[in-house]
């Protein structure tokens, strides 16, 4: 008997689709790998102007102001103390650094400095020597003016300043705001420029040049947040929209119909605006009618949304949330945890903020010997 040929057969299944399936896109700025034009800096952003949208998205939600003012000061602190290993305090070190003060205070220079490093940007200082190579003064210089040079072996050699980078992407050929470039810090002391940029920011990875913002996570909140006051705002500005369509039949001149609108309006017109819309209907045409209109979302009813959005927005940031808001019972048994979040707050943002001012500090006071 013949042996039976077996003929394997794939079974078919049914197809699937995914139609209402939408992919988010990251919220992360575009920062190009590999840029081949002849601009010398790192774009931040696919218009250059990543940190101009941060700074207006501040502006503009009240919550992420809060948060960002509300941790700078916690980062800012009391000031500086230079301490050696055994906790002491070291020497002509604050003589020095007050000597690097001259033209600012150290309040205005920490404050400064905490602003743009709550916003996640990371900081800028200005180094300025004398003729002798010796550090003569130290400037807090606004890290949204800076973009940095596209990176020589993993290092960026130098920072691209601008007094307003939209203006600078828009016409190149403005010298008033063309970008200019200031060498970076040399930390090796091989070079001793009489000007130079250090910039400090926090580590992320596959992001060596401008790092990561660490409240990204709740920048769709703060984009939310802004939403709703503006569609508030638009709702009140344009009226309320009406709640019952009315159809009438009416036969009479031009005035005559006129002035029966009229006495419809006034019967269903309240203080906030008109409440009908009235469609005169023809002799013949459909009958007299009303349709009551469903009622959608009106001003203030998106408020709900708007108060989670501020919750994501402090949470994200670490601020305990009776800091920023008031609560009218229970002040005594919050205390403890008030505390332990407090501390928490502390140890997890404020001392990461803060290592990387205190790196920089101890760095060029170990370079001049102190």
């Amino acid at each position: 008997m013949a042996k039976q040929k077996t003929k394997a057969v794939l079974k078919s299944r049914p197809r699937v689709e995914f139609h209402s399936y939408l992919r988010e896109p990251s919220v992360a700025p575009f920062v190009p790998k590999e840029d081949l034009s002849t601009i010398p800096y790192v774009y931040h952003g696919w218009d250059n102007l990543y940190p101009e949208e941060i700074l207006t998205l501040a502006t503009n939600c009240g919550p992420l102001q809060r948060a960002i003012t509300q941790l700078a000061e916690f980062i800012a602190g009391m000031g500086w103390q230079f301490l050696d290993k055994e906790g002491k305090e070291v020497p002509g070190a604050q003589e020095k650094f007050q000597e690097w003060m001259a033209e600012t205070t150290e309040e205005e220079f920490n404050a400064q400095t905490a602003y743009d490093l709550a916003h996640g940007m990371g900081l800028t200082w200005g180094v300025r020597r004398s003729n002798t190579g010796a550090i003569v003064r130290l400037d807090h210089r606004s890290r949204f003016g800076f973009r940095a040079q596209k990176t020589k072996n993993g290092k960026v050699p130098a920072m691209f300043w601008s007094d307003d980078w939209s203006l600078a992407e828009w016409n190149s050929t403005d010298d008033r705001f063309k970008p200019k470039p200031t060498p970076m810090y040399d930390w090796s002391g091989k070079k001793k420029m009489a000007e130079a940029v250090i910039f400090e920011r926090q580590y992320h990875p596959r992001d060596p040049v401008y790092g990561r913002i660490f409240w990204l996570g709740c920048k769709r909140a703060a984009e939310v947040w802004v939403k709703v006051d503006n569609f508030n705002r638009t709702q009140l500005d344009t009226g309320f929209m009406a709640s019952v369509i009315l159809g009438t039949h009416f036969e009479g001149t031009d005035d005559q119909l006129d002035r029966h609108e009229e006495r419809i309006e006034l019967a269903y017109t309240g203080s906030m605006g008109k409440g009908i819309m009235h469609v005169n209907l023809a002799p013949g045409e459909e009958p007299p009618f009303v349709h009551e209109i469903t009622r959608g979302n009106q001003a203030g009813e998106l408020d709900v949304m708007r108060d989670s959005c501020a919750k994501v927005i402090y949470e994200t940031f670490g601020i305990p949330g009776l800091l920023v808001r008031d609560k009218a019972e229970g002040l005594s048994s919050q205390e403890r945890a008030l505390a332990i979040r407090l501390q928490q707050m502390q140890r997890t943002v404020v001392a990461t903020m803060q290592k990387l001012p205190a790196r920089a500090l101890t760095r060029l006071m170990n370079e001049e010997n102190i």
